[in-house]
C-alpha cells in the first residue's frame, strides 16, 4: 500500500505541463492537418469511455470533452479515478497539456485525432495536407476514411453512441462510447 501511495504522490509532483503552439500536425506519413481554432459559438460537453488498442495492450479511461467560449478542454482520468491528462487548446491555437502520468502521444496528435473525428468532412478537406478524406452514409453506419494515394490511413466508423477510431499506420484503436452529451 505504502508503495502504491509513494507511486502516486511521486507521479503528481513530477507531472508536467507544455503549452505549444502547432499550426499543423503530422497525423500520418506525408500527411498532415492544419488544426482548426476553437469555435467561439460552440457549446458541448460530452463524457465518454475511451479504449485505447496499441500493440496488443488496452488502456481504457473517462474522458470528459468541453467546448465553451472559444476553448477545448479534454480531461481524461483511470477508471479507478486517478488523473491522466488534461489537454486545453483555445482559439489562439495554443494547445496546454498537464500530464500526470508518462505519456507516449503528442498532444496534438490528441487533438488532431478529436478533429479528425468531429469536425464535418467539408471543413477538414481544406485542412489537409497530402491526403483526402470521404465520408460515406450506410444503412447501420457512418464511415469516414482518409486516404494517401488511393491507400486508406485512417477509418473513423460511427454508430449511435459508439465511434471507432482506426490508424492504420500507426496501429493503433480508439473505441468512444458516449456516456453522457449535451
Amino acid at each position: 500500500m505504502q508503495r502504491y501511495l509513494v507511486t502516486i504522490i511521486l507521479t503528481l509532483l513530477f507531472s508536467c505541463s507544455t503549452t505549444q503552439q502547432p499550426a499543423e500536425v503530422s497525423i500520418a506519413k506525408d500527411i498532415a492537418l492544419k488544426l482548426q481554432s476553437v469555435d467561439e459559438e460552440v457549446k458541448y460537453y460530452q463524457q465518454a469511455l475511451l479504449t485505447v488498442t496499441m500493440q496488443e495492450q488496452q488502456h481504457n479511461m473517462l474522458v470528459n470533452t468541453e467546448y465553451t467560449q472559444g476553448k477545448l478542454a479534454i480531461v481524461a482520468v483511470s477508471l479507478q479515478g486517478m488523473p491522466l491528462f488534461e489537454l486545453t487548446h483555445d482559439d489562439f491555437g495554443y494547445v496546454d497539456i498537464k500530464r500526470y502520468i508518462p505519456l507516449d502521444i503528442e498532444p496534438a496528435h490528441i487533438l488532431a485525432d478529436m478533429q479528425l473525428i468531429q469536425i464535418p468532412v467539408n471543413k477538414l478537406s481544406s485542412r489537409l495536407i497530402g491526403g483526402r478524406i470521404e465520408e460515406v452514409q450506410n444503412a447501420e453506419n457512418r464511415v469516414r476514411t482518409l486516404y494517401f494515394h488511393q491507400q486508406p490511413v485512417i477509418e473513423v466508423t460511427y454508430f449511435d453512441s459508439v465511434i471507432e477510431f482506426h490508424h492504420l499506420q500507426r496501429q493503433y484503436k480508439m473505441t468512444i462510447k458516449k456516456l453522457k452529451a449535451h
